[in-house]
């Protein structure tokens, strides 16, 4: 029995390790995408592994069923043998695998459970490494089964490509480096499998192959894509203005894909959801998925009495379900040094933090602040929004550290009763004025009816507006224990149902969004204006350096007092973070100093304001080598611009001229390969106009049938099939003569002019771009073979009748 022609051991190494090249770019932007932070070794290692499964399920497809089957069984069966006493033997061994088995398991079932509510922003790392490994395994046996079973790569770029570019669609902009390696390793790959297969083909068919077709074209196209992607800015999303708000409002969930929920609000903005808690924060509610992993790094300049708070989203609008994500159009843009301004009152003693905030897993354009930013000192195009909410112009690397100046008010209970001014709050909502009536306002409906009546009960005793925040706050973290698995909220809640209502009389238990959900709704009842914040908060104690957790995601409340400003209410009663301290005595005011050099007076010449606060110095800004500031958008920015669009040029260059090689390439250095070659794309070039040979012609009876539409031809073809002739058909050591590979280029030179004077240069062009299927030949009696005449214009009618063969028409 004839041993199945295959590529050459050599050319299967390589296409496994090209192969493990994809996958591994593939595992590590997923690894990305899903937020997991796992080090690179075992990474490199899956996609390893999966690239040599892959090469065996080409060569083994059956072995590799029984190895996978196997596996699946024994894993399955792990918890089962470690779990009853009579199947224990000798397995009590492997009880921590069995372990490990069954907590995926578990970890598996309670993720399907989050996704089919449509909670699946986090992923627990067990089920991030197995669906990983799956991962890797599907794409190498896809790339290899493409690759070395038909030699061909265009179907695993396309699929790499709709995966990179859904993940740079969702801002994870780490795809685009990655999907350059992916396509530069495909490229090589296909100039390794493809001309391998180019010779397993003509051997087959007995041609006389000497050697392997060059892959010069491929390799230098490769390395093309490599420079073209290292000259390519990372593309930003785009403004599509008033359509993307249209967009928007019939589509809600394009609102995180780029260009879907307009100018400035294109970036995906920070939310509970993204790290495990509850829902998106217009549909509140539902369990939490707890998640250790690090979500940000903080470095602070000076350590910080209490709690941390770093204030992501600000919201303004409730609507009984949720929080609405406010509108993105007043978002001005911060210039370096540039003052903000502050709410606080100029007497409200106040703590400067320079903090840098370094994102690990966390994937947002929100810019977290301790509480109120005073200076963006470093990062990505920053922007105020109209809450003091910052956030980016692109979503920050992970690994990128952006630094903020903020102000930390140091909150005295005496102080905000003597400074808010008396009958500044309504006694209702509908007198308020205009500029307070964003954080008073609240849906009609009975089930809020119930709420103001719970509220007013609580606060009766107390009369100034701060001394009931303060006892909404206290009952809320007495009477409403933290929980974390609650249910989830009616997915079609009855008419006048509210979050609130449902929260504080049916489930009576909760996290941070209902806590603080109910005391904001609870606060406007009575008045007293209130907005919701998500971000983070922790205890740092002593340090100044704290890993920010998934876990440390927090929802709380800002109320505010004219005269004084907006104080922070916390009323969910997590075990470690304590309330917030109101405690603080201020000195008299002559001692305060509090004077800020950061409040945004338009008369204020940034050249003459005062050094910064804390002692910090100012961020001098990047440096050269020597110590000397560097010259900024300068001459050496033009020059880096100028060599990246040189680099970008060279690049298209490489790629245009390795695709040309790819198709034509042509191995004139080999006679007796060189006419064989040339004798194919003769074919293939002559069938792409309607004129390629019948199946069951010989090269002479063509060149016969040929030369009766082209005569002017005959010269130029009879040493082409001649040559070819002996070379396919003759004994072994009858090489052709030098001068048939000129002779080849000849005859391809001859007909593409011939074919360009019949058709002309643009139907030529034409027809090399579009027809694919050179091999469909015009029948006696017919069109294109396979394929149905299309109706033509009278004057392509005529030229194509003047050009067609006579075998096509029976003359």
């Amino acid at each position: 029995m004839m041993r199945p022609l295959r590529p050459t051991a050599v050319q299967q190494a390589l296409a496994v390790g090209f192969t493990g090249i994809m996958t591994g770019a593939l595992l590590f932007s997923l690894a990305g995408f899903w937020r997991q932070s796992f080090p690179p070794g075992p990474l490199l290692a899956v996609a390893g592994g999966a690239a040599a499964l892959g090469w065996l399920g080409w060569r083994r497809p059956g072995l590799l069923t029984l190895l996978l089957t196997l596996t699946l069984l024994g894993g399955l069966g792990l918890p089962i043998a470690a779990r009853y006493a009579f199947l224990r033997w000798h397995w009590t061994g492997l009880d921590p695998a069995a372990a490990r088995v069954e907590g995926l398991l578990w970890d598996l079932a309670e993720w399907a459970g989050h996704v089919r509510r449509g909670q699946f922003e986090t992923m627990p790392p067990a089920v991030a490494w197995f669906f990983l490994a799956l991962s890797g395994l599907g794409a190498a046996l896809f790339i290899l089964r493409e690759a070395l079973g038909r030699g061909e790569t265009f179907w695993s770029l396309v699929a790499g490509a709709g995966v990179f570019g859904f993940q740079w669609v969702l801002y994870w902009d780490a795809a685009q480096p990655y999907l350059m390696a992916y396509v530069a390793a495909g490229v090589l790959l296909w100039s390794v499998v493809h001309p391998a297969h180019r010779m397993l083909r003509w051997a087959r068919e007995g041609w006389r192959v000497n050697h392997l077709p060059g892959w010069t074209g491929s390799a230098v196209a490769g390395l093309g894509i490599v420079l073209l992607a290292a000259a390519l800015p990372t593309y930003e999303a785009t403004d599509l203005g008033a359509l993307a708000e249209d967009l928007r409002a019939a589509f809600p969930a394009l609102q995180r894909l780029r260009g879907g929920s307009g100018s400035g609000g294109l970036l995906p903005a920070f939310g509970l959801r993204q790290v495990g808690f509850g829902g998106d924060a217009d549909a509140l509610g539902g369990p939490v998925v707890p998640d250790d992993r690090v979500a940000l790094r903080v470095r602070l300049d000076q350590r910080v009495d209490g709690p941390l708070y770093l204030r992501g989203t600000v919201h303004t609008e409730y609507d009984g379900r949720g929080w609405e994500l406010p509108m993105p159009a007043d978002r001005i843009e911060v210039a370096p040094d540039q003052p903000l301004p502050s709410a606080y009152h100029s007497q409200v003693p106040r703590q400067y933090l320079r903090v840098s905030i370094t994102p690990v897993t966390l994937r947002t354009a929100t810019l977290f602040s301790p509480l109120e930013p005073a200076l963006v000192i470093r990062a990505p195009g920053p922007r105020l929004g109209p809450e003091g909410a910052l956030v980016a112009s692109r979503v920050p690397e992970p690994g990128e550290t952006y630094e903020v100046m903020a102000r930390v008010g140091r909150t005295s209970a005496q102080q905000v009763r003597e400074l808010t001014q008396p009958g500044a709050l309504p006694a209702h909502p509908d007198n308020a004025p205009p500029e307070l009536l964003p954080y008073l306002w609240l849906p009609d409906g009975p089930a809020l009816t119930e709420v103001r009546r719970l509220a007013e009960a609580i606060t009766a005793p107390y009369d100034h507006p701060f001394d009931k925040a303060v006892a909404l706050e206290a009952y809320l973290r007495e009477q409403y224990p933290y929980r974390l698995d609650v249910p989830f909220p009616p997915r079609f809640p009855p008419e006048g149902w509210d979050f609130v209502h449902h929260f504080l009389f049916e489930v009576r238990a909760g996290y941070c969004t209902y806590h603080s959900t109910a005391m904001a709704v609870m606060l406007r009842t009575l008045g007293i204006p209130a907005r919701w914040v998500q971000g983070f908060a922790v205890y740092p104690g002593e340090a100044t350096e704290v890993a920010v957790r998934n876990r440390d995601a927090h929802a709380w409340v800002e109320a505010y007092f004219p005269g004084y400003g907006w104080v922070i209410f916390d009323p969910t009663p997590r075990g470690d973070i304590p309330p917030p301290d109101r405690s603080y005595v201020p000195p008299p005011t002559s001692e305060t100093g509090l004077e800020d050099p950061f409040l945004n007076d338009p008369t204020l010449n940034p050249e003459n304001r005062p050094a910064t606060p804390s002692g910090v110095e100012p961020d001098p800004g990047p440096t050269r080598g020597d110590g000397t500031s560097a010259a900024g958008p300068g001459l050496a920015r033009s020059w880096l611009r100028a060599a990246a669009l040189a680099l970008g040029a060279l690049a298209v260059l490489l790629v245009l001229f390795g695709a040309l090689r790819l198709r034509t390439g042509i191995a004139w250095r080999q006679p007796d390969l060189a006419v064989q070659q040339a004798y194919e794309h003769l074919t293939r070039l002559l069938g792409q106009f309607g004129y390629g040979p019948l199946p069951s012609q010989t090269p002479r009876e063509y060149l016969g049938a040929l030369t009766r539409s082209f005569p002017e031809l005959y010269p130029a073809l009879v040493p082409l099939v001649t040559a070819y002739e002996q070379v396919r058909y003759g004994p072994p050591d009858a090489a052709p003569p030098p001068e048939a590979a000129a002779a080849a280029q000849g005859a391809l030179a001859a007909v593409r002019e011939r074919l360009r004077e019949r058709f002309g240069p643009v139907y030529y062009l034409w027809r090399r771009l579009t027809v694919w299927q050179p091999g469909s030949h015009l029948l006696p009696g017919s069109g294109a073979a396979g394929a149905r005449p299309r109706a033509r214009s009278r004057r392509s009618a005529g030229r194509a009748a003047a050009a067609a063969p006579p075998w096509s028409t029976g003359r």
